[in-house]
């Protein structure tokens, strides 16, 4: 085998770290350029806010269920 075509584990490995890094640049680079033009298009007032989780969904059907179920007995 020819010396200049072999390539050790220790070179395969930094190569495969130098893609992630750059990679994860790219991916940071998107990111600040996104959240900059979201910033850009906030608006100063809203009508209203929407917030909502898995967890407050379950705790409200909870709730109804526990109420329907009391007050059909």
């Amino acid at each position: 085998m020819d010396a200049n075509v072999e390539t050790t584990d220790t070179e395969v490995n930094e190569r495969a770290r130098h893609e992630q890094h750059a990679g994860t640049a790219d991916f940071i680079e998107c990111v600040r350029v996104n959240q900059t033009k979201l910033t850009a298009e906030l608006k100063a007032h809203y009508d209203f806010i929407v917030c909502a989780s898995i967890s407050s969904s379950a705790c409200s059907a909870r709730s109804t269920f526990l109420s329907s179920s009391t007050s059909s007995n």
